[in-house]
Order: structure tokens, then C-alpha cells, then sequence
């Protein structure tokens, strides 16, 4: 379950299994709803029972059942679901110092779901993930793998997963001794498997993560996220090439001041006649914490500024600057919190300027139990 509800449950774990394992089962029921006021039984109504057996040699299961079901509304269907799933999940040690998480899910639904033509129909359809997550501990490596498969009408309203999909992920990465982090990744998605019109989306990617030494600072530390993906479809209507790169540094100031400083860069390159597009960002900020001891009051300050470039076949389309300050303070049983944000964009090529600002107030009190808040924020343009 993905989902907000408003209900109940209960848990049993009921002693009949030996001391080193475990069993729990949750019953509950209830309305998906923001809070109780906004309630209205058969808007949208779930039932489910769970069960999670755990033991230390042979790891962990849990079979799941939810019924879900909707009544007809303005706009949308009425609508009955039933999902069964079962998962097992254990930690393998291969060798001393190695350890691999093991994960692996399947399920069925069951129920009404909407096809192609946008038709209401009963349809039975599975999904199922498998996931491995390892380490080694001798030479700082680590690696992963996924693989996911949702069908057709594989679409449960409590669970957030994209039905008709492939997914293929695999990931290996090591830490050296003086800091120095690489993760070289790769993932493939294909949407509409059996839909038509197969989507295939390659991404490669490559990150860098240490302290700053290793470009030349005393003290600090960074980041460099790379990725190039490639996306095309069986029909030959799409073909695009997408870099991005991503740099972050921070550094300390003194105690109390850290400086921060980011660069990124995205080129989108459309193959087929669409207009190829990138976008180029700095961002600088500085954090400062502060204590003044004779009022009893400790807090911190921030400053930023953010400037972005939109470019389309090399002419400049529209320049972004964001500025925007923030500072929040603790003084005995009150809180307080002040934060101002503006965007100045400007259309080379068409289009309307903006200028649009927002300042924000929070304050709090706490005595005991109780708590008292006040909210309020401005916003122009």
C-alpha cells in the first residue's frame, strides 16, 4: 500500500513460531482520504490482511491481500481490485566480509481496470521484481541489480508502479581508502511492452563523490553526476540523445560559514527534426550558524543565488535568476522561521518577463504537550 488512508488497523503476533523467528498480521480497513473530515465511504475504500514470517536461516516472507473498491463518481468509473502479492527478502554471506541483500516480489491482480480504448474491463494481469543489493567490505566495493516486469493491466490503485514495463538495472561501484567514491551505473526501461509502440530508454551513467583534495583543496568536498540516455520507439517517431552533467562543492569558511557551489549542464539532441535544447545553471549559497548566549538563542542564516540559461539550436531562448535569503532561530519555547524566494525570468524569444516573489513566516510555541503554530506566507507577481 502506497497510498493515505483514513481507518484502522490491528496487529497480532501471535506466539506459535520458535524464539528466533517472528510473525505479525495486520488487519485493516479504511477510506483514502487527506483527513477524516473528507470522508465519503465508497469513494474510494480499502481492505487487506498481511502476514510477515520471519526467520534468522531462511529470511523473511509476507503474503498480502488488499481489496479495493471504488462507486461510481462524476467523472470517474466505478472500480473493484483485488491484489495478492508475496515477497521474500534475506542476506546472504557468501564469504567473510561479503554480504548480499536479497529481495524478490510477485503478484496478481485480479479486478476491473481500464484497457487501451479507455473501456472499463475485468482483466487479470501479474508483476513481479527481483533485487540484489551486495557489498564487500575488503577493497570497498559495492553492486546491484534489478529487474522489474508489470503487465499490460497490471495497475493497482494502492501501489505506485508503471504497468506494461521492463526494467534492467545494474550497478557497480568502490570506495578507496583516501575517500574517493566512482559509481558506474546502467538502466533500461521499455514502456508499452505489449501495447504497441515499445518505448526503449538507455541510460549510462557515471558519478564522483570525495573530499576536495582531489581537486586540489585542503578542505571541502564534491560531487560530479554524469549520465548520457538514449530514447527511441518502435514507430521510428522518437530519437533523442540526452547529456547531463552535474557538479556540486562544498566548503568550509570558518566554524560557523560553509560556502556551496553548483554547476550543471542538460543538451537535449533530437534526431528526428525537433530542436535540439540545453540548459546551463550555477548556483552559489552560504550557510552561517549563529549562537548568542546572553538571549539563549541559536539558529542559522542562509543566502543563495541561482542563474540559469535556456538555449534552443544554440540561440539563447530565456534567462532565470532566483535569488532568495532564509534564517530560523530557536529561543526557549519558541521557534521561529523566515524565508524569501524570488524568480526573474526573462524571454529572449517570445513569451512574457516575470518577476515573482514569496516570503514565508513560521513561528511556534511549545509548553509541555502543547504545541501553538502560526503560518502565513506573501505571494506577488
Amino acid at each position: 500500500m502506497q497510498r493515505n488512508l483514513v481507518g484502522a488497523h490491528v496487529e497480532l503476533q501471535p506466539q506459535i513460531v520458535g524464539q528466533d523467528q517472528g510473525l505479525s498480521v495486520i488487519a485493516f480497513a479504511g477510506e483514502s482520504a487527506k483527513n477524516h473530515r473528507a470522508i465519503e465511504f465508497g469513494d474510494d475504500v480499502f481492505t487487506g490482511l498481511s502476514a510477515l514470517f520471519f526467520d534468522p536461516e531462511y529470511g523473511s516472507f509476507s503474503l498480502n491481500g488488499i481489496a479495493n473498491f471504488r462507486d461510481e463518481q462524476a467523472g470517474l468509473r466505478r472500480r473493484d481490485q483485488n491484489v495478492v502479492t508475496a515477497a521474500w527478502a534475506h542476506t546472504l554471506l557468501p564469504s567473510d566480509g561479503h554480504s548480499l541483500d536479497m529481495y524478490f516480489e510477485a503478484g496478481v491482480l485480479s479486478g476491473d481496470v481500464v484497457n487501451r480504448a479507455g473501456a472499463v474491463v475485468k482483466e487479470t494481469d501479474f508483476g513481479g521484481a527481483l533485487e540484489l543489493d551486495g557489498r564487500i567490505r575488503e577493497g570497498g566495493w559495492s553492486y546491484g541489480a534489478r529487474f522489474e516486469r508489470f503487465g499490460e493491466d497490471y495497475a493497482p490503485n494502492g501501489a505506485s508502479v508503471t504497468k506494461d514495463r521492463i526494467t534492467a538495472e545494474g550497478r557497480v561501484g568502490k570506495r578507496f581508502e583516501d575517500g574517493l567514491s566512482v559509481r558506474r551505473r546502467s538502466q533500461f526501461f521499455q514502456d508499452a511492452v505489449d501495447s504497441g509502440n515499445a518505448t526503449d530508454t538507455f541510460t549510462y551513467g557515471l558519478d564522483f563523490a570525495g573530499p576536495a583534495k582531489f581537486i586540489g583543496l585542503d578542505q571541502g568536498s564534491f560531487s560530479w553526476n554524469n549520465f548520457l540516455q538514449n530514447v527511441e520507439n518502435e514507430l521510428s517517431t522518437t530519437e533523442r540523445d540526452t547529456y547531463s552533467s552535474n557538479f556540486n562543492f562544498t566548503h568550509p569558511l570558518d566554524d560557523l560559514t560553509t560556502g556551496r557551489i553548483g554547476a550543471q549542464y542538460r543538451l537535449i539532441d533530437d534526431h528526428l527534426g525537433a530542436a535540439d535544447t540545453d540548459t546551463a545553471q550555477m548556483n552559489v549559497a552560504l550557510d552561517r550558524r549563529f549562537v548568542i548566549d546572553d538571549w539563549g538563542v541559536e539558529g542559522s542564516g542562509s543566502l543563495g543565488f541561482t542563474y540559469r540559461e535556456n538555449g534552443s539550436e544554440g540561440e539563447l531562448t530565456a534567462r532565470d535568476m532566483t535569488p532568495n535569503a532564509g534564517i530560523n532561530f530557536n529561543w526557549g519555547a519558541h521557534t521561529f522561521a523566515v524565508d524569501y524566494r524570488a524568480q526573474i525570468q526573462n524571454r529572449r524569444q517570445g513569451g512574457q518577463d516575470l518577476f515573482s516573489h514569496r516570503v514565508g513566516l513560521n513561528w511556534s510555541w511549545s509548553d509541555g504537550p502543547h504545541r501553538f503554530a502560526f503560518d502565513g506566507s506573501f505571494d506577488g507577481r
